[in-house]
């Protein structure tokens, strides 16, 4: 019997089928999905297959395993185990079942790449085909379409059934943007976003498609040169990571494929997706996480091949965590500001209609001392010139300019004012650093940083202090499911690759505790979170 995983089960965004869990090399369990949204009916264009190593022979397993599919149905509001029981199958036999759901049901193949562990069972399903109302169609970044029509549906390797390039016409391609602000509709009441990773190297060192080719044409041009430069040197395969919305909850599913950790990546690109799922996680949407884990612990970096271990894997999630940690102390200081600028305002209508002169000085005058006022944790500040008794400087009359000026001056300095007690500290910021990088004694923020890579958790800013510390006791990823799957057999006996992987990182969790859930991945498992 199929198992059944039911997380946060108040309100589930998304219903997951795992067709096949495994990274090989065993053919019958590679990776394969079957997403559908948790609101819709099961319907014609319902479902979304993401990524298709096993396809149809994984439907047909789990039918198999529910030979009374048919007079099954769900009792007292519970979901049945079966997660094909709610789709009114019109067929006897499981073969002929499964085929309608790849005809009817599934509205498309989301393809994070074009290795064979991910596309075989796709290629070998477009056969069941004919006879559909429209032309399936397979959604990748352009160089996955492109990889999949010239090396795949070419003839050669399989019959060109695509409707480009002289095909017959039963699969369409849909090239989706790169790293686009919309999200593209791929099934019913589902839409995606789509990322582009790195997934290893070539071993030779050559020069062509690839995110390192671009570059190295991108640098080429800005130097003036007439063509671009061809450097032999390895070349960055690219995978990719889909955030999946859900169009009735909102809520979103982070999928990747396989993708190699950003510390030993010849083209680290992985941040940039955290920094996106820390906003979503911030905010509450982000459900689950699909990602790789290949190996176990004593696998070393130079043969993961492109690949994590759960080292690495949960090197990447603390990644997430420690931005999900600044945007929670970045919306904590901007509140505080807020309300200090109320204050401000409050204090400055005060004193206009009781001021009696034109010019103040710096905080002494005729034996009275005027009061400071902190700004944030910084030093006491003293306001050192009035006009026609209107503050200039840090005091303006814009409510903006006032915080700019307090988020740009860090410690409550500005070129108008001055710090009342000259031995006094800030107590958490350190003064403003040129090119608008604010130095901290937790973290560093690109204040005039633009795009996903808004926080800087590199150390190269801290002038060669320790690297910053964060406090992960409120843990940042609580509630967050992480389905761990790709994970390699390695045909010995007595080894099991996935428990040790898992142990691995429950051993990590328990130690650096980020909250989050871990889960493996099994073939004919089905999640509702």
């Amino acid at each position: 019997m199929a198992e059944l995983l039911i997380h946060h089960s108040e309100s589930p965004a998304f219903q997951v089928i795992i067709l096949g869990s495994g990274g090989g090399p065993s053919e019958d369990n590679v990776s394969g999905h079957i997403l559908k949204s948790a609101g819709q009916p099961w319907k014609e264009n319902s479902l979304l297959a993401v990524d298709a190593g096993v396809h149809l022979s994984g439907i047909i397993n789990i039918l198999e395993a529910h030979k009374d599919l048919n007079t099954q149905s769900p009792q007292d509001g519970a979901i049945s185990i079966c997660p094909f029981s709610e789709a009114h199958l019109p067929f006897k036999s499981s073969r002929a079942n499964a085929g309608h759901i790849l005809r009817e049901l599934v509205s498309a193949f989301l393809i994070t790449h074009s290795h064979l562990d991910h596309i075989s069972g796709l290629a070998i399903a477009t056969a069941a085909l004919k006879n559909v109302k429209k032309c399936k169609r397979i959604a990748a970044l352009p160089h996955t379409i492109t990889a999949l029509r010239k090396h795949i549906f070419n003839d050669f390797i399989w019959p060109n059934l695509s409707d480009e390039d002289g095909g017959v016409g039963l699969v369409s391609y849909l090239r989706l943007p790169e790293a686009a602000s919309e999200y593209i509709w791929v099934a019913e009441g589902l839409s995606v976003q789509a990322w582009p990773v790195s997934h290893g190297h070539c071993m030779r060192k050559h020069n062509h498609r690839g995110s390192n080719a671009g570059l190295r044409a991108s640098i080429s041009s800005l130097q003036g040169a007439s063509t671009p430069a061809i450097c032999e040197q390895p070349c960055v395969f690219d995978s990719t990571t889909y955030f999946i919305r859900d169009e009735i909850t909102l809520g979103e599913v982070l999928m990747w494929g396989d993708v190699e950790p950003d510390s030993i990546s010849l083209s680290p690109r992985n941040f940039e997706v955290w920094a996106v799922a820390a906003k979503k996680v911030f905010e509450g949407k982000l459900r689950a996480v699909f990602i790789e884990c290949s190996f176990d612990n004593t696998q070393a970096d130079a043969c993961l091949y492109g690949h994590l271990n759960p080292r690495h894997l949960y090197e990447e999630l603390t990644t997430l965590a420690k931005q999900v940690v600044l945007l929670r102390e970045e919306t904590a200081q901007d509140a505080l500001l807020q309300r200090e600028a109320s204050t401000d305002i409050e204090m400055d209508t005060a004193w206009k209609s009781s001021r009696k002169r034109k010019r103040m000085n710096a905080g002494w005058g005729d034996g009275q001392r005027i009061p400071g006022r902190r700004w944030g944790d910084g030093p006491r500040v003293i306001l050192e010139e009035f006009l026609d008794g209107e503050p200039v400087g840090a005091a303006g009359n814009d409510q903006e300019d006032r915080l700019a000026i307090r988020r740009n001056s860090a410690g409550g300095v500005s070129p108008k004012c001055t710090v009342s007690d000259p031995e006094e500290e800030p107590s958490e910021f350190a003064l403003s650093q040129p090119d608008g990088v604010i130095k901290s004694k937790q973290y560093s923020v690109l204040e005039n940083g633009d795009g996903p890579g808004i926080f800087g958790l590199d150390d190269h800013n801290n002038g060669g202090d320790k690297a910053p510390e964060f406090d992960f006791s409120l843990r940042p990823l609580d509630g967050l499911l992480i389905v761990v799957n790709h994970v390699k057999d390695s045909l010995e006996d007595d080894v099991d690759t996935v428990e040790q992987v898992y142990a691995d990182l429950q051993e990590f969790e328990k130690k650096h505790n980020l909250g989050c859930t871990f889960v493996m991945a099994k073939k004919g498992l089905t999640i509702f979170f």
